[in-house]
């Protein structure tokens, strides 16, 4: 197969995603706020898509105050604190004491949180909505929480912080292809081994209210490019233990081993021949000496005029 350079140099400057869909894995969802993150080696191809279905929507964690009035009062007693934002603890945080209107208290709270060196890059965010003020994580799911605790030398906290009630965060929960999913924040994951779709990775902004109880919240289609069939193929061919290359290589083995057994046994049978040998020369000496012996007797019953024995060195 030959590709035209120029064709292809334009259609990469045309259309850069859709060459590079031809090489990649690519998954597409029919819902804008259900995204594809990734799969594994497992996933299965599909033109006609996999249903996700999502039964709980993955939440933040969050502090929230009882209702308060429009002026909240911090002093001396209780303007130090620190936040424990997605189990990681803040510096102390000091407020100046004095009265706060509720929105000016929920900017100045923003201010000190997004300032801290430890939890600053969290993304937190202060809220004042319906006389309350709600504190929260910038993470889903189960490890999201906020949590305030008073200042090393201080023994309460102010009031809008000390009363309300904080609340971790949530997994999402839903089924692709019918299968149940494993959530973590706001990512729901197929199983391991769990049919064609497993290893499929989803990104879900999904709201409580845009769940459908009756139907499947998003189809996501998957297709996989070329470099992804070659790396497949490759592991048939050279998967030691499933691939074509992993059984001419047993086989090579097995005919290495069985050559190297026939070596063995000749071997051993020259040796046998080779002792037979040996053994018959031994007999072989030992019957020419005896005959030495006795010629050497005759010779000296004949007075040593007989001439030697034929056939028997002198």
């Amino acid at each position: 197969m030959n590709a035209d350079d120029a064709v292809l140099d334009k259609k990469i400057k045309d259309d850069f995603g859709l060459v590079a869909d031809l090489f990649r894995d690519k998954g597409e969802s029919d819902n804008q706020n259900i995204a594809f993150v990734g799969m594994s080696e497992e996933t299965s191809v599909s033109t006609d898509g996999y249903p996700v279905n999502i039964t709980k929507v993955a939440t933040q964690g969050y502090y929230q105050s009882l209702e308060l009035p429009q002026v909240v009062i911090v002093d001396d007693t209780n303007n130090k604190f620190s936040v424990t934002v997605d189990g990681r603890p803040s510096e102390q945080i000091e407020l100046a004491p004095r009265a706060y209107q509720l929105n000016e208290f929920a900017r100045t709270l923003q201010n000190a949180i997004v300032s801290d060196d430890l939890i600053g890059d969290r993304g937190v965010r202060v809220l004042a909505e319906n006389n309350r003020i709600r504190v929260l994580s910038g993470r889903f799911g189960t490890s999201s929480s906020i949590i305030f605790s008073p200042g090393l030398d201080k023994n309460k906290l102010p009031a809008v912080l000390d009363e309300g009630e904080s609340v971790a965060g949530e997994n999402i929960e839903g089924t692709i292809n019918g299968n149940p999913a494993e959530g973590n924040g706001q990512l729901l994951k197929a199983p391991n081994n769990s049919g064609p779709a497993a290893g499929l990775r989803l990104f879900s902004k999904m709201s409580e209210s845009q769940l459908d109880p009756q139907a499947a919240e998003a189809s996501v289609s998957i297709s996989k490019g070329i470099g992804s069939r070659l790396s497949s193929y490759l592991e048939t061919v050279v998967n030691p233990l499933t691939g074509s290359m992993g059984r001419i290589t047993k086989n090579l083995r097995d005919r290495i081993g069985d050559l190297d057994g026939q070596l063995k046994r000749m071997e051993e049978r020259i040796d046998s021949k080779r002792q037979r040998l040996r053994e018959k020369f031994t007999r072989m000496e030992t019957k020419l000496s005896s005959l030495r012996s006795q010629q050497a007797f005759m010779k000296g019953q004949l007075g040593g005029g007989g001439s030697a024995l034929p056939g028997l060195p002198g």
